[in-house]
């Protein structure tokens, strides 16, 4: 848990300053998390699953700081779980409040989910690579389950024309361009020694502002709660 991770371009060596690009940039998950709280105050939509999914995305600013300062596994860990955490909160919020899916097609919508994500977790066996032999997208393939899931939202809040119908594909767009650069820093290591996964943070950091300002403009304060809409439905 305490071996030290080298996977970025901009790290040369094994002190805690020694990305500080990569750690710095994460300050842009902790604006995104206030711009949000901001938000969601000002719509007066404060819940509980709202206030966890805001914590969790400052988390992330803070894990992946931990990771490129102290760069060992348990930093590593603390980089990866938020990140997974705010995927399967964000899926769970939308499916409920703005889809309106009850708890069974909305579980089934979480499966669907994993399933596409280990996928992408798998695609280095899929393609024939040893564990040790270095991925073809540089690790990206971890974030499949998401470019698929953020797509399909995307497009089912463009033509069911929600509130800011073209938010979730341009937080699409947004993901892309990050992940485009989270997968070209080592590649380009050799004629751009800070490599580009900085822009990975702060185009990521867009992303799940965009996505959460999403999911906020479209429940209502007033909105039933789940399970009394469910009573409902069903009587």
């Amino acid at each position: 848990m305490f071996e030290s991770i080298d996977n970025y371009c901009e790290r040369i060596g094994s002190a805690f300053w020694a990305e500080p690009f990569n750690a710095v940039t994460n300050l842009a998950f902790i604006v995104a998390a206030y711009f949000g709280w901001k938000l969601m105050k000002r719509l007066s939509v404060q819940s509980l699953g709202h206030v966890f999914l805001i914590s969790v995305l400052f988390t992330i600013g803070v894990g992946s700081f931990l990771f490129h300062t102290f760069a060992t596994r348990w930093a590593e860990l603390a980089d990866i779980i938020p990140i997974l955490v705010f995927q399967i909160t964000f899926l769970w919020l939308y499916s409920r409040e703005v889809i309106r899916l009850n708890r069974s097609w909305a579980a089934l919508a979480m499966l669907v989910f994993f399933c596409v994500a280990g996928a992408g977790f798998q695609m280095k066996a899929l393609l024939g690579l040893g564990p040790a032999e270095p991925s073809p997208v540089n690790g990206s393939e971890m974030y499949a389950g998401a470019l698929v899931g953020v797509l399909v939202l995307a497009i089912y809040h463009l033509v069911s024309a929600k509130k800011s119908r073209f938010m979730l594909l341009a937080a699409f767009g947004f993901f892309c361009l990050s992940l485009t650069f989270r997968t070209l820093d080592m590649a380009v290591c050799q004629i751009w020694p800070l490599g580009t996964h900085y822009l990975w943070h702060l185009c990521n950091a867009a992303v799940l502002y965009l996505s959460l300002k999403a999911l906020l403009l479209n429940v209502s304060s007033e909105q039933l709660p789940w399970e009394e809409h469910e009573r409902g439905v069903s009587a």
